[in-house]
């Protein structure tokens, strides 16, 4: 457990950081959306690396952001005020969830952010596969159809206007990913099942952290 909660409130938005009792030097940012991870996973996944010593880090900006340029300066802000105030490693480590991921890709093309590795959970790459999968849902597109006009001031919703905006904003990246894909964290009829399920996960997650930094040592 952590030894304390740092609560930061940045640009309006609340933002918090767990401190190890034994901390390892090394960070790790959770970039979670909540749309795909129940909250309670969530928090079992931010206990296990702050059991393991990572100093974890999270914000609340990424509901109806969509990975605005507003959500990845205060990604940026987050990161560098870390970096200042706690005594740990700049090249910190990355996970993202779902819209996370869009956030994500943008921070690993940063010159002032150096990100060791990251994973990504049920990832969202571009515009063009939220608009696929809420494609499915009227009453979700028609809520990601009004925060996309709020984000990025789009009149026509459709893969030829998102196309344009996700070449500019993700461009492909040699950065260390490990992916885990839907069908690998899909919710299991026993329990007992998915809950080793998520274990392995997190057990994954965890090994290839620990690569990179035993390449430290």
């Amino acid at each position: 457990m952590p030894v304390y909660v740092r609560y930061i409130d940045l640009n309006g938005c609340k933002n918090s950081y767990c401190i190890p009792e034994k901390p390892n030097g090394y960070a790790l940012f959770m970039l979670l959306d909540y749309r795909l991870l129940t909250s309670d996973t969530a928090e079992q996944l931010i206990e296990t690396f702050v059991k393991k010593g990572y100093t974890v880090f999270s914000s609340n900006l990424l509901l109806a952001e969509w990975g605005s340029k507003k959500a990845v300066k205060h990604a940026e802000h987050l990161i560098q005020l870390l970096l200042r105030q706690e005594t740990i490693n700049e090249r910190i480590f990355l996970c993202a969830e779902g819209t996370g991921a869009l956030i994500a890709q943008q921070l690993f093309h940063k010159e002032a952010i150096q990100i060791r590795a990251a994973t990504f959970i049920q990832p969202f790459l571009s515009l063009q596969d939220c608009l696929h999968a809420y494609n499915k849902d009227e009453l979700a597109l028609k809520r990601f159809k009004k925060e996309m006009r709020s984000q990025y001031d789009l009149t026509q919703l459709n893969s030829a206007s998102l196309k344009p905006i996700d070449e500019r904003l993700f461009p492909p990246y040699t950065l260390p990913v490990l992916h885990f894909t839907e069908n690998e964290i899909a919710e299991d009829e026993e329990n007992k099942e998915l809950l080793s399920e998520q274990s392995r996960i997190f057990s994954e997650m965890s090994c290839f952290y620990q690569a990179f930094i035993a390449r430290d040592r």
